[in-house]
């Protein structure tokens, strides 16, 4: 492919890039993080990604980026440094960061990877991977509050599962639909399948993918247990099923980054429908999800498992 081609990919993809060089100075920011940062159009060439990125505490200040106090504990500043130095790279991070926008200090959330490149010669370049997640988990903290969940540590009570769906169905539509679902992790702590990743790592990294890797609407929240409690509201198991295996994949790749591709998930899966909920109870529909969810445990593992269908999560 013309290396014109994967200039326009860069430039136009719906996701915040930035290419920098071994001395983390800027070469490229693609549309999609100027637009995000309301950073100028041209003269960030050849600066350092704090003054290209407009961070709070260089701009105006008259320091170089790395040289104030609050460099030294700045998320992005290390990831970048372990990747360009180590080759370690960043996925899915979750920073916080302060950026001036429009003569303002704004507090913002991102995702964040970021990845080394050899190039000819012996170079390097890392690209940086940025996604403004702000809006999205002030939406998570209002719907906890409405919901009656633990807006602190996000865990669904099963009491109120039942409210929680209705809720949601009710705001889609008297047709709706919704799947609901218990997932578990496989392998960790497996030391062969985990590698040296800790079962409280692996939990967290795993509620990181699959926010990641879904809608705002849906919900995504740890059960107390070790397990965690699906709810996507507005479509049918097969599309559950899509969804639950685009996270599978997308753990599998970012868990073997760091030694631990033997981890893998199994999910028990119910669709309802809005006439379905006069005659179901919380308890009712989480033991339903469980039974599901134990017998993709007894048949192996990997598997997503509905009444209406049963699919390999693992090839």
């Amino acid at each position: 492919m013309p290396d014109s081609l994967f200039s326009a990919v860069c430039q136009f993809a719906p996701v915040g890039l930035m290419v920098l060089d071994s001395n983390a100075r800027v070469v490229h920011i693609n549309s999609f993080l100027k637009l995000m940062l309301s950073l100028s159009p041209n003269g960030y060439k050849g600066k350092l990604f704090g003054h290209a990125l407009s961070c709070a505490s260089v701009t105006g200040a008259g320091r170089l980026c790395g040289d104030t106090p609050a460099c030294s504990s700045c998320s992005l500043r290390r990831g970048i440094a372990g990747a360009l130095k180590h080759d370690r790279p960043v996925q899915y991070a979750t920073v916080h960061h302060a950026f001036t926008i429009d003569g303002m200090q704004v507090l913002k959330t991102m995702r964040f990877s970021a990845s080394a490149v050899s190039l000819k010669q012996g170079k390097k370049c890392v690209l940086v991977w940025l996604a403004d997640i702000t809006r999205e988990l002030q939406y998570e903290r209002i719907l906890a509050r409405e919901l009656d969940m633990d807006a602190v540590t996000d865990i669904v009570s099963p009491q109120n599962l039942i409210g929680i769906v209705a809720e949601l169905m009710q705001k889609s539509g008297r047709d709706s639909k919704a799947c609901v679902g218990v997932v578990a992790l496989e392998g960790i702590g497996v030391p062969k399948a985990s590698g040296g990743m800790t079962r409280d790592d692996a939990l967290r990294r795993f509620a990181e993918i699959a926010r990641q890797c879904t809608r705002r609407q849906d919900i995504i929240a740890p059960t107390g247990d070790g397990s965690f409690f699906f709810i996507f509201s507005g479509v049918g198991i097969h599309i559950a099923a899509a969804i639950t295996r685009r996270i599978h994949d997308t753990m599998t790749a970012v868990f073997s980054a760091y030694g631990a591709g033997g981890v893998s998930f199994s999910a028990g899966f119910r669709e309802l429908q809005a006439p379905d909920l006069p005659a179901l109870t919380s308890a009712g529909m989480l033991r339903a999800a469980e039974r599901q969810l134990e017998d993709a445990r007894r048949r192996g593992g990997s598997l997503f498992v509905s009444r209406e269908l049963t699919a390999r999560l693992r090839d």
